[in-house]
């Protein structure tokens, strides 16, 4: 099993790749490294979600288009864009590491992933009992489907670059594979119906086939099956709804839902 900062060092040289590519030197932030995970991966006992990729928000002030400095800083930021230098920089892959680790400490964006006790990621998982806030009764960390930062949303980007460069050539599967297995969740939830399209046809089968009726006029399309992380059989969860931005959706909303998902996953592990 590969450490943490050997994980950092493969995608660092991945985004070296992107950056001989115009398409992507145009798209990639030229100071910020890739984003492995969102939360303390340390916690014994967590969940893992799964998104599209980091936003450039994570890096960026939204008013300036400046990196975010001080106590705004959410993850490190690198001091220069050659990367072989980085890559010879231990220091510097600690530091970066250890910003992931303390991201849900030091500012995290909470207009997407939720306050503490609020709504959005951190209500619904809440309602299975997680947290990325906290380790009681368990923690959670968050992934995405590509681990680097992009000047425009996931939906902007080319996709035939996107197939071509990350996925078809099996690069984003293989080192999601990897690093899942190194993070160890107890379950894996995949959000959002772009994003569990890519993950059924790339990463893992799974289909979005069942429905949760939330009221008369809502419903969300959800899909569960296995994710196998060599030593262990995980629950993969599947949502068509888009938990940073559920739109419709209310905290009570979202709460009565990650229930739901919860009692499915209870049933799947008893089964």
């Amino acid at each position: 099993m590969k450490t943490d900062l050997e994980f950092l060092v493969e995608a660092l040289k991945k985004q070296r790749e992107l950056l001989k590519i115009n398409y992507w030197a145009s798209e990639l932030l030229e100071l910020s490294p890739p984003v492995l995970w969102f939360g303390n991966s340390e916690n014994k006992d967590k969940v893992a979600t799964v998104g599209a990729n980091p936003s450039r928000r994570e890096f960026l002030d939204g008013r300036d288009g400046q990196y975010l400095r001080g106590p705004k800083q959410r993850f490190y930021h690198l001091k220069t864009n050659d990367i072989q230098e980085v890559l010879e920089d231990e220091r510097t892959l600690r530091l970066i590491v250890d910003s992931y680790n303390r991201y849900f400490h030091q500012n995290p964006y909470m207009a997407w992933f939720g306050r503490p006790g609020g709504s959005k990621v951190e209500g619904f998982l809440n309602a299975l009992g997680a947290s990325l806030y906290g380790t009681e009764p368990i923690g959670a960390v968050h992934t995405d489907l590509i681990p680097f930062a992009t000047m425009n949303n996931f939906s902007k980007l080319n996709k035939s670059r996107l197939k071509r460069d990350f996925f078809e050539c099996g690069w984003a599967s293989n080192f999601f594979d990897k690093l899942i297995k190194y993070l160890n969740p107890s379950t894996i939830i995949v959000f959002g119906k772009r994003n569990a399209k890519y993950f059924d046809e790339y990463y893992q089968r799974i289909v979005l086939n069942k429905s949760f009726i939330v009221n008369e006029k809502q419903s969300v399309k959800y899909g569960i099956s296995y994710y196998d992380l060599g030593h262990k059989t995980i629950p993969l969860v599947g949502l068509s709804l888009y938990l940073g931005d559920p739109y419709g959706f209310t905290k009570e909303m979202l709460s009565a839902f990650g229930a739901f998902i919860r009692s499915k996953i209870n049933n799947l592990e008893r089964s």
